[in-house]
């Protein structure tokens, strides 16, 4: 009997191990990364991010001047003493133009304007427009809206799929505000409909908000990035964004793609000279964007000037697919 048992035994044991060999027992695989083409692009909202390009042309002093004007409008104060520095030229529209880059909430929700730093005393002050109450809701929206543009990025994308992406995702949903094209510059509403807070969290504004808008998405992005100023006979006074993808640098004008387009996206200077408007002057607070920086490649040819209907990134094979009404389709490398 102890025999027959023992013999018995030994069967269901042998069975087992052949079921766990063929699979009869699920087998627990191993949680795998996520490869950079899948992994969330890690990001954190930083409101002490100025762009290199705008770092450089308003001067490192006036550049922390800002951080600190941010820090102190986030604890609810209404003025910051500055340390000594060199803060000549004009820094109370150097200052506010770097701010509408880093903190947008900022100049939707404040009566800042040149006037109000003091260089003498070197301060700078404000008075609220808002409630505490609604700052925060604003602080908070900023942070929500944001953080979707963000989502549309993956870890792995390079410096063209992330200007690619941004770009769409605040143009698609964008409207030109016309009513406030020729309001008031004095008055509360002006101030905040026409903020780079108004495009990004509305998603309507002028040529000032969705440029200054799209900078500070760029520059969250780690992109290279300044609003410009030119004028033009046909278009009159306007802003668009300079910006480098992949060590060239380009025009972008995200306010005249409203809707949805890539048409003016990776210009040159000559583009922006000729058929994206005539514009012959684009200027950095004063200072001739293609003396700062190379805007003749030609890269982005394939896809400006041209409307398209549809974009796709393909991550695996490193190239972005344009369609266009009629069904014609290019594709863009990403690298």
């Amino acid at each position: 009997m102890h025999q027959k048992i023992t013999s018995l035994l030994a069967a269901v044991l042998a069975v087992l191990l052949l079921l766990c060999s063929c699979g009869g027992q699920p087998s627990q695989q191993p949680n795998l990364p996520e490869t950079p083409e899948e992994a969330p692009y890690a990001f954190t909202l930083d409101y002490h991010r100025c762009a290199p390009l705008v770092e450089r042309q308003i001067g490192s002093d006036l550049a922390a001047a800002a951080r600190l004007v941010v820090d102190a409008f986030l604890a609810g104060e209404t003025s910051v003493t500055l340390p000594e520095g060199d803060y000549s030229g004009n820094p109370g529209n150097d200052l506010g133009y770097a701010l509408n880059s880093m903190c947008p909430v900022f100049g939707a929700v404040t009566d800042y304007d040149d006037n109000h730093f003091d260089k003498a005393a070197r301060t700078v002050t404000w008075a609220y427009t808002q409630t505490p109450e609604q700052i925060q809701e604003a602080l908070a929206a900023l942070e929500q809206t944001t953080a979707a543009y963000m989502s549309v990025l993956r870890q792995g994308d390079g410096e063209t799929a992330r200007a690619l992406l941004l770009y769409h995702a605040l143009t698609e949903p964008a409207a030109y505000d016309y009513e406030m094209e020729h309001g008031d510059g004095d008055s509360t509403e002006y101030q905040f409909r026409t903020s780079s807070y108004a495009a990004l969290v509305l998603h309507s504004g002028i040529c000032y908000s969705f440029a200054q808008a799209l900078a500070f998405l760029y520059t969250q992005a780690g992109l290279d990035c300044a609003a410009v100023m030119g004028d033009s006979e046909t278009a009159g006074l306007h802003m668009w964004l300079m910006a480098a993808v992949d060590g060239k640098w380009y025009y972008f004008d995200p306010t005249w793609d409203v809707g949805g387009g890539w048409y003016y996206f990776g210009m040159t200077a000559e583009d922006r000279a000729t058929w994206a408007g005539a514009f012959t002057d684009g200027a950095l607070l004063g200072k001739d964007a293609t003396e700062l920086a190379d805007l003749s490649d030609a890269r982005f040819s394939t896809i400006n000037c041209r409307w398209w209907t549809d974009m796709t990134i393909d991550r695996q094979a490193g190239q972005a697919g344009f369609t266009a009404p009629e069904g014609e389709k290019t594709a863009l490398p990403l690298n």
